[in-house]
């Protein structure tokens, strides 16, 4: 059945039945050789290597290649070498007694059609063209440069593995088969990008997802049309519940060992050839504060923790608009000794408190962008420094307020608690600002309600975006706002500590 659909969903076998039709190799040798550097545009880091095939002479045959992309040492040592000192009559079936009795690779198949050989250079392979045979030998001696497996530095932790995502697809798949020995994983793969041709692998657990989420990924992904995927955001822009919405509906990371929890859950994690950073589908609203680390510990500071990030959550993207609230229209809620602390700290700030605490917020936009663009050590210096100097400045010139100054660095500080909707945290800041500006503390209520009732509305893939609190299911509590020690976790089987394989009857 899998197969099944997935030939008939394939991105790769659309675009072949959209394709003109396939143009067969030649026999003369210099003809295809001609050919394929015609394609290429006579680029200069498009290889040929001409000699003659075994001790006698007989075939003459070209290897072509692109410089930088193969490994010159298998090349020499087990496809040249090989091939030149090769003893025995090369007349019938050449090209398979090349493949099965002289070369020393892996990886070696046959081609016909131009197509397909133009494909298989531009990836890195090596064609091996023979005079006189209408096919050509693809051989795999890639060597593509990568960095090395480390840590990602937005997801560090204390305990817990440390290994992160690279930008080479097959390094990743190994980094998950490392932790996940069962057959029951399975990887399709599929070809995105009509200029591109970029390489997108689905993982999944056979047995603990359900086909019609599967089913789903695989029909979202079939309508993409774009010339080129650099990134897994191009992927995730494509196949999001609301293309619109400021929350995040498609869940992504760089550890592996938290995508392996995600799949052990039922879900489908989605991996970029080129991109470090996976998806995973569905998404609920509070994996965004979690943490690995949460599992990997005792569950007592865990919890704490997390109701931190949840308490954290409400005071980055609120408390400039409590301020404003509390400063321009409720005075009579805030106690005398504070109040007047307040008014003492403003006085002879020419501007009104909305557009004060909205210059503050901007500028610190401004340092958090460059400490970010610029190289890593002044980027530091930059966002410490400037952030310190600029509002020590302003506050001694009577532009600010102190408690101004205070106020934002404490909404900006914790909006780093949570880098995966730090950008949502952003965007609610500055709307509940204008609402408090217009409002008070009313327009703050607004702006909650008013997120709270889309938020309820809001699916991921079919899965409520705030399971388990809306739809209310008290048994799924235990790694909601606590984590419950993990023996107390009802789980099914094969499944793992997070939450969302507890609500596949919702849809997913």
């Amino acid at each position: 059945m899998i197969k099944k659909f997935q030939r008939k969903l394939s991105i790769h076998q659309i675009k072949q039945n959209q394709a003109p039709q396939e143009t067969p190799l030649q026999e003369d040798l210099q003809a295809n050789v001609t050919t394929v550097r015609s394609h290429f545009g006579f680029t200069s880091d498009l290889a040929v290597r001409t000699f003659w095939l075994g001790a006698n002479q007989s075939h003459q045959a070209s290897l072509l290649f692109l410089k930088g992309m193969t490994n010159q040492d298998v090349m020499d040592r087990d496809v040249i070498r090989p091939l030149m000192n090769t003893i025995g009559d090369l007349h019938e079936g050449m090209v398979d007694h090349i493949m099965n009795a002289v070369l020393h690779v892996s990886m070696a198949w046959k081609e016909s059609t131009l197509e397909k050989v133009l494909e298989q250079l531009a990836r890195g392979y090596i064609v091996l063209f023979i005079h006189n045979q209408a096919q050509c030998i693809i051989i795999g001696a890639k060597s593509l440069g990568q960095r090395s497996v480390e840590e990602p530095s937005k997801e560090a932790v204390i305990r817990g593995p440390r290994e992160g995502f690279i930008e080479t697809i097959d390094t990743n798949l190994s980094l998950i088969r490392k932790r996940y020995h069962n057959p029951n994983l399975q990887i399709e793969t599929y070809w995105i990008g009509t200029q591109s041709d970029t390489r997108v692998c689905l993982a999944y657990v056979r047995g603990v997802v359900k086909e019609e989420l599967v089913d789903e990924v695989r029909k979202r992904l079939s309508v993409i049309k774009m010339d080129a995927i650099l990134d897994s955001g191009y992927i995730e822009q494509w196949i999001e519940d609301e293309p619109f919405s400021i929350f995040p509906t498609i869940f992504n990371s760089e550890k592996p060992d938290i995508l392996v929890a995600k799949i052990l859950e039922g879900r489908v994690a989605i991996l970029v050839d080129g991109s470090p950073v996976a998806l995973m589908v569905p998404a609920t609203f509070q994996e965004f504060f979690q943490n690995p680390e949460d599992y990997y510990s005792r569950p007592f500071y865990a919890s704490f923790l997390r109701l931190l990030r949840y308490a954290a959550f409400f005071v980055s993207a609120f408390l400039p608009s409590l301020y404003i609230s509390f400063e321009n229209f409720h005075k009579d809620l805030v106690p005398p000794t504070l109040l007047f602390s307040f008014i003492n700290a403003r006085e002879g700030v020419p501007f009104p408190l909305p557009i004060e605490l909205l210059i503050m917020a901007i500028v610190y936009e401004w340092l958090r962008e460059a400490g970010v663009r610029m190289p890593r050590p002044i980027g530091q210096a930059v966002s410490i420094v400037g952030a310190l100097v600029i509002g020590e400045a302003a506050v001694s010139a009577g532009l600010v307020g102190a408690p101004t100054v205070i106020v934002i660095a404490a909404s900006a500080i914790t909006s780093f608690i949570f880098p995966a909707i730090s950008d949502v945290v952003v965007i609610l800041r500055f709307v509940s600002i204008f609402a408090a500006s217009v409002l008070g503390l009313y327009g703050n209520f607004l702006v909650f309600y008013m997120v709270a009732i889309y938020l309820c509305d809001l699916r991921s893939f079919g899965v409520p975006y705030l399971a388990p609190l809306a739809p209310l299911k008290l048994q799924d509590w235990k790694d909601f706002f606590i984590r419950f020690p993990l023996w107390l976790i009802k789980l099914s089987s094969g499944g793992s500590p997070f939450s969302l394989k507890k609500h596949k009857g919702d849809g997913s």
